[in-house]
């Protein structure tokens, strides 16, 4: 956006918005593709699966995420959630006391370490206000589809957006 002072002489009329910056902080794009990664099953109807999503759409917004890295952290412990899951129902098919149970039981131990910290983090950020951000700074990082257009601006053509989930901690062996 480019600003011409006009008149080029006599009195100055601002230059500036008068709205401020409005950013959408958690764009649906962004929310629709957290809750469509989540997994599912084999020979999936395109029904079961618009269900899916919006059951995980609704898990993840009952964290009640204010901005993408919230909402990222969310997914990040229901994912975590299912793989704790999945490994109690295949340590309950091992045999009791052999290695391989206490293997899988540890490792799940150490993924619901991993959901308390993640979660503690969360609820650690949930409780501090959110900074403003710089319209600017947030154009210049290239995100400025996310901005609200102001009245006087033309809207911008809507485009697809795919989000990248980046680990906060190492994987754990059993998903390497």
């Amino acid at each position: 956006m480019t600003i011409i002072n006009w008149p080029p002489t006599g009195s100055r009329h601002p230059t500036k918005s008068t709205l401020g910056p409005v950013v959408d902080r958690l764009p649906e794009a962004v929310l629709n593709k957290f809750a469509s990664d989540f997994p599912g099953p084999k020979h999936e109807t395109e029904a079961e699966r618009a269900v899916r999503i919006a059951a995980r759409r609704a898990e993840i917004l009952s964290f009640r995420p204010r901005d993408a890295a919230e909402a990222m952290l969310a997914t990040q412990c229901i994912m975590l959630n299912m793989l704790v899951m999945n490994a109690n129902r295949d340590a309950a098919v091992q045999p009791p006391g052999s290695a391989a149970r206490r293997k899988i039981i540890r490792d799940a131990m150490n993924l619901m370490k991993q959901i308390s910290a993640i979660y503690e983090h969360l609820v650690a950020r949930q409780s501090r206000p959110l900074g403003e951000i710089d319209r600017t700074m947030f154009e210049a990082l290239g995100l400025g589809r996310f901005l609200i257009p102001e009245p006087n601006e033309l809207p911008l053509d809507e485009e697809a957006f795919s989000a990248i989930i980046v680990p906060l901690h190492p994987a754990p062996k059993m998903l390497q």
